[in-house]
């Protein structure tokens, strides 16, 4: 782990933390926990922008795809939650898709 730590050496404010599989995390943390907002780096060219709890997706944030579409919405606990919108890059919304703790229920 880059960054700030406290007097343990556990990451608190902002840091970088990088993982054996090639995924990095780049965000606040709070004692060595990704905790508020951040952005995750993926190996097959994916990224995360959006809020943590725990080290956990959780709350508002938007999954971006190396093909050029994004996903935004809430996540609980890892889990999508309400209305998501599948967009382009540059903002050409694709579909509306609605998520029950994970699982889609439907898309417009």
């Amino acid at each position: 782990m880059r960054g700030h730590s406290d007097a343990n050496g556990l990451g608190t404010g902002k840091a970088v933390s990088c993982f054996k599989s090639g995924q990095w995390y780049s965000g606040d943390f709070v004692q060595g926990i990704g905790q508020g907002y951040g952005i995750e780096y993926f190996p097959n060219g994916e990224r995360y922008e959006g809020q943590y709890h725990r080290d956990k997706v959780h709350g508002k944030g938007t999954h971006f795809y190396p093909d050029g579409k994004k996903i935004t919405g809430v996540w609980s606990m890892e889990k999508k939650n309400g209305d998501f919108t599948v967009e382009t890059y540059a903002g050409k919304v694709l579909s509306i898709e609605t998520w029950n703790n994970g699982a889609l229920v439907a898309r417009k």
